[in-house]
């Protein structure tokens, strides 16, 4: 098992990443808690093959908690980023 996280407080313009390897028929649990006082912060995950697994946009406060399916084994990467935040976001996730 594997586990990692972002956490970010203040302002926030740019990316904040985390890469982790997962194996075909894994899961990925992934948390988030944001709070958005201004402008927009992305989380994405990111496959193997450098598309888009699953992603949310938020421009205001937002939480909730998601799990994927591991398909194709690999390196993934944990996005955050903001343009123009001021706020907070953590996001944890941990693969099994």
């Amino acid at each position: 098992m594997y586990q990692g996280n972002i956490s970010h407080q203040g302002s926030l313009t740019g990316v904040s990443r985390g890469e982790f390897l997962a194996a075909p028929g894994g899961v990925i649990a992934l948390q988030y808690v944001a709070r958005v006082r201004a402008g927009s912060l992305s989380i994405v995950v990111r496959a193997p093959d450098g598309l888009a697994a699953w992603r949310v946009v938020l421009a205001d406060d937002g939480e909730d908690r998601v799990t994927l399916p591991v398909g194709r084994g690999g390196r993934y990467t944990v996005l955050v980023e903001g343009r123009g935040v001021d706020g907070s976001v953590d996001v944890f996730w941990e693969v099994r």
